[in-house]
């Protein structure tokens, strides 16, 4: 079961939302009173949805992250024409019979990603 809180939101767009959300048999609504700054990590969500002006700004989500990283975040932006998730997830790559050369590239790739 797929744990949703919708956070930060007016009326209207939390009343169509939940009805979406209601409509999945595989999620479930929970209540959040919550909002884009507050702890939510007590809500124990698997998706915080959040309204907000401009989806791409990573300050909020940054944020909700930091409550609770396990969440996905997914941004909808006020005029509803956009939206952005974003997560924290691990990645993991084996490295089998592990070469001097593998583990610098390894080193290397992180930093090549923007990861300073």
């Amino acid at each position: 079961m797929i744990r949703v809180a919708l956070i930060s939101m007016r009326p209207k767009l939390r009343d169509i939302l939940s009805d979406a959300v209601a409509r999945e048999k595989d999620m479930q609504l929970i209540p959040c009173q919550a909002g884009p700054v507050a702890d939510v990590s007590a809500a124990r969500a698997d998706v915080l949805v959040c309204e907000i002006e401009d989806p791409v700004d990573a300050e909020v989500p940054t944020r909700l992250l930091r409550a609770a990283p396990r969440a996905r975040v997914l941004m909808i932006a006020e005029a509803g024409d956009r939206a952005a998730l974003y997560e924290l997830r691990p990645t993991q790559k084996v490295l089998l019979n592990v070469s001097m050369n593998q583990v610098i590239e390894a080193i290397r790739f992180g930093l090549e990603r923007g990861d300073r």
